[in-house]
């Protein structure tokens, strides 16, 4: 497992994707991770998606525009401190406009990561085939549905992956088909 060199070591992600219809309602973003120096004010989540995320809990947000998306700046009540451990929720509202249907949810994990977790739940209309992926490239994601790594929905219409030990800037998480 490669080294973390940023100010926080992540334990854990969680990501809830909420889909009626073929189109996104939301996405829960939920981060567990303790910083490795004091002082850190906030943390950056980069983007290529115009919404800006709504925070849960006691945090700000600072949206800066750059050339090929948005970085989103994360900003505690107060400044971290080495070794206590915290939590990051937001969540990412969906366009009811938006004319293309959601096929997946990733995310391309930068910073080593314990634990991954993603979730689908379906309202209305379900896809015929979900699938997970893991290790993939911006241009290689979401991959392709194999008998190795499709999935069923629950009867909750659910479906959920879980990943150990995700770094390098590779993507990992759950697709679908219309």
């Amino acid at each position: 497992m490669p080294e973390s060199h940023n100010g926080v070591v992540q334990h854990s992600v969680a990501v809830t994707t909420l889909v009626q219809d073929r189109r996104l309602l939301e996405t829960r973003h939920h981060y567990q991770f303790f910083a490795t120096f004091d002082g850190a004010e906030y943390l950056v989540w980069g983007t290529a998606a115009e919404e800006v995320p709504e925070p849960v809990g006691d945090v700000t947000v600072k949206t800066v525009q750059v050339e090929n998306g948005y970085l989103h700046q994360f900003w505690l009540p107060a400044p971290m401190q080495r070794g206590r451990t915290y939590d990051l929720r937001f969540v990412m509202k969906g366009d009811p406009g938006d004319p293309l249907w959601l096929m997946g949810e990733g995310l391309a994990f930068h910073e080593p990561v314990r634990i991954a977790r993603f979730e689908a739940r379906f309202q209305g209309e379900c896809p015929p085939v979900v699938w997970s992926y893991s290790g993939l490239t911006a241009l290689e994601q979401p991959g392709i549905p194999r008998a190795t790594n499709q999935l069923g929905l629950d009867p909750k219409r659910t479906v959920q992956a879980e990943f150990y030990d995700l770094y390098g800037g590779l993507y990992s998480g759950l697709a679908w088909d219309w």
